[in-house]
């Protein structure tokens, strides 16, 4: 089974994904982090069961709401900022740091099959 990180990474650096991704975040609410997991579950083997996607917003969305959004937010905030770049790169990196251990959670809920 290949780990959910690098299913991630692997994934958001196909040609499109990245903007495909996040126009659905941005436009319609959409969690990249989910949709990753969706996927990685998907390519396992193991699509995800109606049971298993109600675990989805109780096990990240406190920590979505009240880390990854007000980094990313943070972030957007200083892009044309002058000067604000080498805080906006440190803010970008704990933004994916806070979203690996998003993914991370997502992974430890366990296939029905299993």
């Amino acid at each position: 089974m290949e780990p959910i990180w690098d299913f991630a990474q692997r994934t958001y650096a196909a040609p499109g994904f990245a903007e495909a991704a996040l126009r659905l975040q941005d436009n319609h609410g959409a969690d990249v982090c989910v949709l990753l997991w969706l996927l990685w579950r998907d390519a396992q083997g193991c699509p995800a069961t109606p049971e298993e996607i109600d675990q989805v917003e109780p096990l990240i969305g406190p920590w979505r709401r009240a880390v990854i959004e007000p980094l990313r937010t943070a972030r957007r905030a200083m892009k044309n900022i002058p000067g604000a770049e080498t805080l906006r790169a440190r803010v970008q990196s704990l933004e994916i740091e806070a979203e690996r251990t998003a993914l991370e959670r997502l992974a430890t809920i366990t296939p029905a099959s299993a």
